[in-house]
C-alpha cells in the first residue's frame, strides 16, 4: 500500500463519519487529544493524524499505569521522545492502577480504562477552556483498528452480548473518535517501518509482552482464534468490517424504535428509580428486551453488568403480578399494580422505599455516585483560565448539568448533595436575591409532580449562628436552577465547577 493511500483512507474515515466539528462552528483550531501508549497502533495515530488534519491542534496524552515496572517507564520515555520528534505537546499521567482496582473491587483492565478516559476528558476540557471554545467541539482520538473491531466482536460473542454490543467498536462515541478503524494493524506497521527518522528506524514502536498472555481473553482471541479463522478466510477483517457495519446500522434503527417506546412507557420514579408501564410487554419482544436492558443499566452500579438471563426473565415474566427479581449490585425489579419499578441499590426494601434521606458530602476533585447512576464532581477552576473575564468563562461553559459558582462563600464550608424537602427555599438566579419556595420554582418550570421527589439539591453547610447546629443554603437545584447568591461575578477571584454526568 502506498503511503499516500493509507493517509487517504484515514482522511476518508474522518470525513465519512464527521469526526471533526464543522469549521464554521469552531472559531479556532479545535484541540485533539491523542491517546498514545507507545504501541504500534497509537504511534501510527500520532504520526498520521497531524498529516491528515492540519487544521487541528494536537496534544499527546500518555498514561503510565505503573503495572510493568521498568518497561512502563521506558514506554513513557519513548512517547515523550516521539512527541519531541513530532513537535507536539505531550502530557504524562501516572496512576497506580493495581491499587485503584483493589480499592474499587474491579479488575486492572477496567480501572485502567476508566482512569485513561477520565484523564483524557480532563485534559481536553482544559485545552478547550484555554482556547475559549465549547468543550463539545474538542476530540479525543484513540488508535483502535480493524483488528480491534474483530477481536472485540469475538470477545463479546464468547461471553455473551446483544446486537448492540456485537456491532463492536463505534467510529465515534461522544467526543471520542477512532480514525484508524478502517485500517489493519499490519497495514499500520508496514507504514511505520517506512517512515523516515532516527527514532522510527531504531525503535518504531514499543511491544507490551503482556499482550502475549493468552490467559487473557483478548490475547486468546488475537493469537489463537483469529489466526484459525483467517485460514478459512484470508480477508477475514475486511469481511467482518462489512458485517459489523451492517449490524451497527440495524442496531441504530432499533435504537430509534426503542427510544420512541420509552417516551410512551418509561418514566422516572423516586430516588433514582425508573418505572415501566406493564403495557409495554404487549410490544415486540426484541424491543422489550432492549428497553429492559437499557433500564437495568440505569440503576446498576457502574462496576456491575446485567446478564442475558436477567433481561430474558424480566422481559418474559415482568408483566406478571407481584413479579420480583434481584439484579447484580443489589438492585431490584418489582411489579406492583401493573407498573414495573427498577430500584437502584439500597432502594429495594420497604424501609428504604419510604426513607427519602440522601446526604452525600462532596469532596473536591473526587467523583461521587448519585442514586440515579450519575456522578457529581466538585472541582476548583484554575484561575488562569478565567482571570480576565470570569463571567464570560462561566457563561461559555455552563450547561443545565454543569454550573460554575463563586468560591468566596465556600471557604471553610462543606457541600452536600441531597434530595429537596418540603419548605425548601432559595434565591433563583435572575430574581436579584428574592427568596422563593423550591416547590413554586418547580411548578413554574412545569416539572411533572411525579418527577419532583428525586430532584437533587447541592447545599452549602456552615456552623454559624447556633453552636452545634449547621445552617444550610441551597447553591444549585441540579439540572434546574442556580442560586443568585453563588453566581460568578466580575469580582470573582475563586471559582468552582459542579458537574453532574
Amino acid at each position: 500500500m502506498r503511503k499516500t493511500e493509507l493517509i487517504d483512507i484515514v482522511a476518508e474515515t474522518i470525513a465519512g463519519h464527521d469526526m471533526l466539528p464543522d469549521a464554521q462552528l469552531v472559531p479556532t483550531s479545535p484541540p485533539v487529544v491523542l491517546m498514545v501508549s507507545g504501541g504500534s497502533d497509537s504511534v501510527a495515530l500520532a504520526r498520521l493524524l497531524p498529516k491528515v488534519c492540519k487544521q487541528a491542534q494536537f496534544t499527546i496524552l500518555h498514561i503510565n499505569h505503573q503495572l510493568r515496572g521498568k518497561d512502563a517507564d521506558e514506554d513513557e520515555s519513548f512517547v515523550v521522545r516521539l512527541a519531541r520528534e513530532l513537535k507536539l505537546s505531550c502530557e504524562v499521567r501516572r496512576f497506580d492502577v493495581a491499587k485503584v482496582a483493589a480499592e474499587t473491587g474491579t479488575n486492572t483492565e477496567h480501572a485502567g480504562r476508566e482512569l485513561r478516559y477520565k484523564a483524557a476528558n480532563e485534559l481536553l476540557d482544559r485545552l478547550c477552556a484555554k482556547q475559549g471554545i465549547n468543550p463539545s467541539l474538542g476530540r479525543i482520538a484513540t488508535a483502535h483498528t480493524l483488528d480491534d473491531r474483530a477481536e472485540t466482536f469475538f470477545m463479546r460473542a464468547i461471553v455473551g452480548a446483544g446486537a448492540g454490543a456485537l456491532s463492536s467498536i463505534p467510529y465515534m462515541n461522544g467526543r471520542v473518535i477512532r480514525p484508524l478503524l478502517d485500517l489493519s494493524r499490519e497495514q499500520l506497521r508496514v507504514w511505520l517501518l517506512e517512515v523516515p527518522g532516527k527514532q522510527s528506524k531504531k525503535e518504531p514502536w514499543r511491544e507490551d509482552i503482556t499482550n502475549e498472555d493468552t490467559g487473557k481473553l483478548r490475547a486468546f482471541v488475537r493469537h489463537e482464534l483469529i489466526p484459525i479463522a483467517k485460514k478459512r478466510n484470508p480477508d477475514l477483517l475486511a469481511t467482518m468490517a462489512q458485517s459489523l457495519d451492517n449490524l451497527a446500522a440495524d442496531d441504530a434503527l432499533l435504537t430509534k424504535l426503542v427510544e420512541q417506546l420509552e417516551q410512551r412507557f418509561l418514566t422516572c420514579g423516586d430516588k433514582g428509580s425508573y418505572k415501566i408501564d406493564a403495557a409495554l410487554f404487549g410490544e415486540d419482544e426484541a424491543l422489550v428486551k432492549r428497553i429492559v436492558h437499557r433500564t437495568c443499566k440505569k440503576v446498576l452500579p457502574l462496576q456491575d453488568r446485567i446478564t442475558a438471563i436477567h433481561v430474558n426473565t424480566i422481559a418474559t415474566q415482568g408483566a406478571n403480578s407481584n413479579f420480583a427479581i434481584d439484579l447484580p449490585g443489589n438492585a431490584r425489579v418489582v411489579n406492583k399494580y401493573g407498573v414495573l419499578t427498577f430500584y437502584p441499590p439500597a432502594k429495594n426494601t420497604q424501609q428504604n422505599e419510604t426513607d427519602p434521606s440522601l446526604n452525600i458530602s462532596l469532596v473536591e476533585g473526587e467523583p461521587l455516585q448519585l442514586p440515579d447512576g450519575r456522578q457529581i464532581v466538585f472541582t476548583k477552576v484554575d484561575s488562569g483560565l478565567f482571570k480576565q473575564d470570569p463571567v464570560a468563562y462561566a457563561r461559555t461553559f455552563s450547561t443545565s448539568s454543569h454550573v460554575f459558582v463563586c468560591g468566596d462563600k465556600l471557604a471553610n464550608a462543606v457541600l452536600f448533595a441531597s434530595y429537596i424537602q418540603p419548605g425548601d427555599r432559595f434565591c433563583p438566579l435572575g430574581m436579584k436575591g428574592k427568596h422563593k419556595l423550591v416547590s413554586d420554582v418547580l411548578i413554574d418550570k412545569k416539572i411533572p409532580e411525579q418527577d419532583r421527589a428525586h430532584i437533587i439539591k447541592v447545599t452549602l453547610s456552615t456552623c454559624e449562628n447556633i453552636p452545634g447546629e449547621p445552617s444550610q443554603e441551597i447553591i444549585w437545584l441540579v439540572d434546574i436552577q442556580l442560586d443568585e447568591r453563588f453566581k460568578v461575578s466580575d469580582a470573582t477571584t475563586t471559582m468552582f465547577s459542579i458537574l453532574v454526568s
